[in-house]
This record gives C-alpha cells, sequence and structure tokens, in this order.
C-alpha cells in the first residue's frame, strides 16, 4: 500500500508536523477532520515575530499608539487555514507585507477591533454530524442522472482539465461510457470510479458560479472516498492521479478546513512523482521500433506521466508560493521538457471539434511557464540573501531581468488563440479568458516589486511604488470584470490573491499621502495624487470581489471588513488632504517612468488586444 501504510512514530504534541495517517483520515472523510481552533496571530509565527529585524522601513513620527493587527491576522488566516495550518509562513504568503502596511495606514482612529473568527464547520455539530454512509448510497445506485454527468463531464474538460491535464480526455470519455452502459463497471473497476466521482465535484465546484441549479459536491466527493484505500493500495501512476484529483478538489471546496490536506498531500504527491521516475527526460523515450497502435499507446502512456508531472509542479508552485515556504521541486532536480502539441491530434482524441479549436497544450505549457517564472521570482527575492548578490544594484538587475522574462511570457498570450468574444448565454472558462491572464501578469509584477527579504528598502524607490500603484489597480479592477461576467475561481488561492492586491493598492497610496504630508518629502511619491472618487471605485471593486469570494468561505468572511477599515483610514487621509489645500506640485525628481530605459510602459496597459475588448475593466 503506498500512502497507508505509513507511520509516525512521534506524538503529534512532540511532531511538529501532522502525523500522515492522520492527514489520509482527513482526505477520506472530511466531516472528521481536525477543525482550526484559531486563527495564527503574528506573535505565533517565526516571520511576524522577526519583522522589525526582517525590514527596515520608515516609522510614522505622527503616530504615537499601536494599531490593531487584523490586517496580519487575516493574511494569516487566509493562506494558513486554506492550505496548511503550521507555524511558519514565509515572504510571499503576504504577512511580512500586511505588516508594512499596517504601519503605512493610520487605524488608530478606526472604531474597535475586529475579532479574529474561528473557523466553523457547517456540518460540525454534534446534533447533525452524520457519516459519509449516512449521506450516500455505496454502489451505481448512487449515480446521478446520465444526462447530468455529462454535462459536468465536458464542463471539466474545458475548464479544469486545461490547467491539469493529468487525465486523457479519451479515458475520462471512456469512464463515462462504461460507467453507465456496464453495470458491473462502477463496482469492480476501483480507480475508473474514483476518477469519475471526484471528476464531478471540481466540475461542481466550477459551475456553481453559473448558477446551475445541481446537488452540492461533497455529495460525489465522499461517494470517492469510499475508494480511496483501494486506489492508493495499487501504486502505480493511478495513485499519484488520485492524489491530483483530490488536491483539485480541495483548491475549490469550501465546505471543510484544508488545512490538515493541500501542503501536505502535494509533498506526497512530489514524492510520489519522484518515485515514479518522472522527474528525467529520459524515462519519457519512446523506442523507434514501435508503430501502428503500439506507437500510438506508447505515446499516450508517456505523454500523461510527463503532464501527471507537470500538474504537481504547478500544485507545489501555488501551495508554497501561498504560504511561503520552500518548494518541494527544485529546478536543479528535474530535467522534464514542457508539454508538446506535436501529438495533440492523439491525445485530445474523443473531444467535440469545437473544444479542439483552441491550443490545449498550448495553454497547459504556457500556465507551467507562469509557475516556473513565479518560482523564479519567490527564489530569488523572497528567499534567504545570496552572497552572491553583493549589492542593492545586482539585486535590482536580477529583478529587472525577471520582469523582462515576465513581459515576454505576457507577449506571447496572443498565440494561445483565446477567443475574443461569446455570447452572453455562453460561459467562458476561466482559462480561456484574456482577463485571467493579464490578472496572472499583475499579479506577478506585484510579487516582483513589492517589498522583500532582499529588497528592503524599495518603499523609497519612487519607480518601485508607481510601479506597486498600477499593478495592484489593474489587479483589482480585472477581479472585479471577472466576477461580473463569472469567470473568476471562486478559490482560496483567489480570495488571497485579491486581498494582497488590495493591500498592494493600499500600501501604494498611503505611502503617497504620507510623502504628501510631510513637510519636506524624504521617500517615494506616484507621479500624481490619485482622486479620492479613483480610490473609493477600487476600494470598493476589491471590497466587492472579497465578500464575493469569501462567502463561500466560513473561515475568510473578516476579510473584506479588515480591507474596509483600511480603505477608510486611507480615504479619510485623502480627504484631508484634499480639504489641506496642498496644491503644491509632485518634484521633478519624483516623476518617474516605469519601464525599460528604452521608454516602453510594460504595466499601466498591456496591449488592448490582450484584455477585454479594450474596454475599462
Amino acid at each position: 500500500m503506498l500512502l497507508f501504510r505509513i507511520s509516525c512514530g512521534i506524538s503529534q504534541k512532540d511532531c511538529p508536523r501532522p502525523r500522515l495517517p492522520q492527514t489520509l483520515a482527513s482526505i477520506k472523510d472530511p466531516w472528521r477532520a481536525t477543525s482550526v481552533s484559531s486563527r495564527i496571530h503574528p506573535e505565533d509565527s517565526s516571520p511576524s515575530a522577526n519583522l522589525d529585524e526582517t525590514f527596515d522601513w520608515d516609522q510614522d513620527p505622527d503616530r504615537s499608539q499601536a494599531v490593531p493587527s487584523d490586517v496580519i491576522s487575516e493574511v494569516s488566516l487566509l493562506v494558513s487555514n486554506a492550505a496548511g495550518d503550521r507555524h511558519f509562513l514565509g515572504s510571499t504568503s503576504g504577512v511580512l507585507f500586511a505588516k508594512l502596511v499596517r504601519e503605512s495606514v493610520n487605524l488608530t482612529g478606526s472604531t474597535g477591533s475586529l475579532k479574529a473568527q474561528t473557523f466553523k464547520d457547517p456540518y460540525n455539530a454534534t446534533d447533525t454530524r452524520v457519516s459519509s454512509t449516512a449521506i450516500v448510497k455505496s454502489g451505481s445506485d448512487a449515480l446521478p442522472p446520465e444526462e447530468f454527468a455529462r454535462r459536468l463531464m465536458h464542463w471539466y474538460l474545458l475548464h479544469d482539465h486545461l490547467a491539469y491535464p493529468f487525465l486523457l480526455p479519451s479515458f475520462l470519455l471512456s469512464i463515462l461510457e462504461r460507467v453507465y452502459n456496464e453495470p458491473s463497471y462502477y463496482n469492480e473497476n476501483h480507480f475508473g470510479a474514483f476518477a469519475f466521482d471526484m471528476v464531478l465535484p471540481v466540475a461542481t465546484i466550477s459551475v456553481c458560479k453559473y448558477n446551475w441549479q445541481i446537488p452540492g459536491a461533497e455529495t460525489h466527493y465522499i461517494r470517492a472516498m469510499t475508494r480511496i484505500e483501494d486506489v492508493f493500495q495499487a501504486g502505480s501512476l493511478e495513485s499519484l492521479q488520485a492524489i491530483l484529483l483530490v488536491c483539485q478538489y480541495r483548491i475549490g471546496s469550501s465546505a471543510q478546513d484544508t488545512s490538515t490536506s493541500m501542503w501536505h498531500l502535494v509533498g506526497i504527491a512530489v514524492r510520489t512523482a519522484y518515485e515514479l521516475g518522472l522527474h528525467h527526460e529520459s524515462g519519457y523515450s519512446i523506442p523507434s521500433c514501435l508503430s501502428g497502435p503500439e506507437l500510438v499507446l506508447k505515446i499516450k502512456e508517456q505523454e500523461v506521466r510527463r503532464r501527471c508531472y507537470w500538474s504537481v509542479f504547478c500544485m507545489d508552485r501555488i501551495v508554497s508560493i501561498s504560504l511561503g515556504r520552500p518548494f518541494a521541486i527544485n529546478l536543479d532536480n528535474f530535467d522534464v521538457d514542457l508539454p508538446s502539441s506535436k501529438h495533440d491530434d492523439i491525445l485530445d482524441e474523443g473531444l467535440f471539434p469545437q473544444d479542439r479549436e483552441i491550443g490545449r497544450t498550448s495553454v497547459s505549457a504556457h500556465i507551467i511557464e507562469y509557475r516556473l517564472l513565479c518560482g523564479k521570482i519567490k527564489g530569488s527575492l523572497h528567499g534567504l540573501r545570496r552572497s552572491r548578490y553583493n549589492t542593492e544594484h545586482d539585486i535590482l538587475a536580477l529583478r529587472d531581468g525577471l520582469s523582462a522574462e515576465l513581459d515576454r511570457w505576457w507577449g506571447r498570450t496572443p498565440l494561445l488563440g483565446l477567443p475574443i468574444a461569446t455570447e452572453q448565454d455562453q460561459p467562458v472558462p476561466t482559462f480561456q479568458s484574456r482577463e485571467w491572464y493579464e490578472v496572472l501578469y499583475h499579479n506577478a509584477q506585484l510579487m516582483l516589486f513589492r517589498p522583500s527579504p532582499m529588497l528592503a528598502n524599495v518603499s523609497k524607490d519612487p519607480r518601485t511604488l508607481q510601479q506597486i500603484f498600477l499593478s495592484s489597480k489593474k489587479s483589482v479592477n480585472l477581479y472585479a470584470s471577472l466576477h461580473r461576467s463569472k469567470k473568476i475561481n471562486y478559490s482560496w488561492v483567489t480570495l488571497h490573491s485579491v486581498f494582497m492586491a488590495g493591500l498592494s493598492y493600499m500600501y501604494a497610496v498611503s505611502r503617497h499621502l504620507r510623502e504628501r504630508r510631510r513637510q519636506l518629502a524624504i521617500g517615494a511619491m506616484l507621479t500624481s495624487d490619485p482622486s479620492t472618487i479613483e480610490i473609493v471605485h477600487d476600494t470598493r471593486a476589491c471590497s466587492n470581489v472579497l465578500v464575493a469570494v469569501s462567502e463561500r468561505w466560513n473561515a475568510f468572511r473578516n476579510c473584506h471588513e479588515v480591507f474596509d477599515r483600511l480603505s477608510d483610514a486611507v480615504l479619510e487621509d485623502s480627504i484631508k488632504l484634499q480639504g489641506a489645500h496642498l496644491s503644491m506640485p509632485i518634484p521633478q525628481a519624483m516623476e518617474v517612468h516605469v519601464g525599460h530605459s528604452d521608454g516602453v510602459n510594460r504595466v499601466a496597459q498591456p496591449d488592448t488586444n490582450l484584455g477585454h475588448g479594450g474596454s475599462a475593466p
């Protein structure tokens, strides 16, 4: 048995990591998962305990009282409860940056301090708790109507499969046919039935934003968990695919606490991939002597293995960056080529012709390239200080090089052939939306330019501050547009990204307003004063998205209230600045141009043909 025989001889009290059987038990029966009893507060975690030593920021001379720690607590909650409720939260998690925002915004006049909310599972009440066997029937009697299952399977292939193509479309479609046409298949084929039952909840989470009147995803998920031991017993590639399906579900599911799953599940997936030898390109060779059906079968087998590895890689990057923890997959430890569209005709077998219009493999590879780049940004700027970067000039040159690489990634987006426009009643999958890739671009810019351990004093650089302002403004408004068009992913990853974009906006505006209040400006300022109406528009857009996404997460419903308090404080400063009639122009020294030395602005407005039809976000 691949996973269930792993044991831990150290008690939970003495071990800083949870016991693996407990982690797996929480996968099998979500209603018995350990609930989160409290938020992680900054004084309880390593990074926030050393914030004053990590960053060298200016203290506001006018502020004499300590400000509430709601902002830091909220960021800690977003990342810890969602992906791994343990001690260490690093730079990219946003906990350190939240401290900077808290120091920049004057919250001393705000009324009261918001109490941290404890996560409470809606199914956790003692008088209503039920076992999985009481919720769903077992066997083929529990299957949903065939037409309903077909719609969900089709949506999974259109949406979720683009980002994580670790199962062949032809395999999934064949399972669908056999489940409903062969009475014994569902009861006798453990992995096929498990994959079928897991695809349904993953797709259900995605389509719920279109107000489809369908049963909850938890019903399908619990039915799948009745087979998980049998699936893991088999080992091989199917065990890895099963873990990836669970990770897919856990990223978007809001019905339970995921703290004991994502961080450890991804780690198990990485080690399983290593055990299977998926990290060496030499393992993907195809013998030249093969031909005909044997060659086609070998191509499918090897390309599925390749896509499994890159799916694990993307999961590792998402979770590790959100938590600010070291990657489980190091770039020096693998040499696997990106998925190629060379064999798309074979791999896309079974799909409708209209579903093949977009280059599915090209989309997947483009997303992988973005995850690779984000990993470089985290490792270069948000990790430990390297001896090879002796001066700040070297680090800035490194940052500019990464920014140029990000520009090149964004410049390749038109080659994907994403749909330009669709009918209003025709939903567009998120991963086929141009706006989603533009959001990725600006989120990466924020990770590049916001303060980090490698560049602790960037707050004094006007170009950096302007970059943070432009990208955060664009990001929050793009998220608002995605929400209005029902193309946003209502996941904890999205919630964390929106909250961090909003904090970045607050940071840039509050830093600017602070310098404008000084008699003699000594820090960075924006090229112009953001108007009060502009601040209201941007903060309202961010708050609306936070409300919409956090409504699905009982643990995180407090985040929009924390953000609203921040925005109220910044608005108050903006109104005071206008009321004081400070009409002096911003000094010429503060006028900056964000972009390369050739004068190309790479942030303010990407190619309008890549956005949302040129309309305002």
